[in-house]
């Protein structure tokens, strides 16, 4: 996630003093990676769809990012 759903999260969970991961596109912006890392997130930077247009986040991107998510959530037995 980098909108504004992420950052709320990422809020409320460094207020909380609970760890968050973000999931995002390389498709999304630098800023917004530095942003969640501010935030106290933990940032991972799934690489983009071969197809994909550098700084656009396309379907298959999204579909990368779930699929590194719930691997995420495998490993760390996380949720």
């Amino acid at each position: 996630t980098s909108g504004n759903t992420g950052t709320g999260l990422a809020i409320c969970c460094a207020c909380l003093g609970h760890p968050f991961v973000a999931v995002m596109s390389a498709g999304n912006s630098l800023e917004r990676a530095r942003m969640m890392k501010a935030l106290g997130a933990e940032v991972v930077i799934v690489p983009q769809s071969p197809e994909s247009v550098s700084g656009q986040v396309s379907g298959a991107d999204l579909d990368l990012v779930e699929e590194a998510a719930r691997e995420l959530v495998l490993s760390r037995g996380a949720f």
